[in-house]
């Protein structure tokens, strides 16, 4: 790995960070999926165990997905603010309906962009929650595509 690749990695890494925590739009949702898709490439990158790389990534992923807009809010509003608002029951109840909604964004994008193109209709479009919608998409890429990447064999 070249170290072009590592400083670009922590750039683009930077960038969806600031956006996500900053941004007063809904723009901040993608920031925050595309930083928790960085993070969750570098966790499962020293995993030596090939088997479980696939489930730690989309695992690290979810969890850093929804434990971001806590921090976010953190950030925001003080982090003893939120801490007095979300007790942990809340914050696990979070971290579960993410895996639900990341499975079910997948599905719901698919509808959303058939009925755009097929019907010119853009109600479900504007529905879509894009930090699930991101998240789903690159980690469904990235661990369909790792499942078909070629090992290199040991010399």
């Amino acid at each position: 790995m070249s170290s072009i690749q590592i400083k670009t990695d922590k750039l683009i890494f930077a960038i969806a960070l600031l956006v996500g925590l900053f941004i007063q739009h809904d723009l901040f949702q993608i920031g925050l999926a595309i930083s928790s898709f960085i993070v969750g490439i570098w966790v499962t990158r020293g995993i030596v165990a090939r088997k479980w790389r696939i489930p730690l990534f989309v695992f690290s992923v979810v969890v850093l997905m929804q434990m971001s807009v806590f921090v976010r809010e953190g950030i925001l509003e003080g982090f003893v603010v939120v801490g007095d608002k979300y007790p942990v029951g809340e914050i696990v109840k979070a971290i579960l309906y993410g895996f639900i909604h990341v499975s079910v964004a997948l599905y719901d994008s698919c509808i959303a962009m058939y009925n755009a193109i097929m019907y010119n209709e853009y109600a479900l479009v504007e529905k879509l929650n894009y930090r699930f919608v991101v998240s789903a998409w690159l980690v469904f890429v990235t661990a369909f595509l790792s499942l078909f990447r070629k090992r290199p064999k040991p010399s």
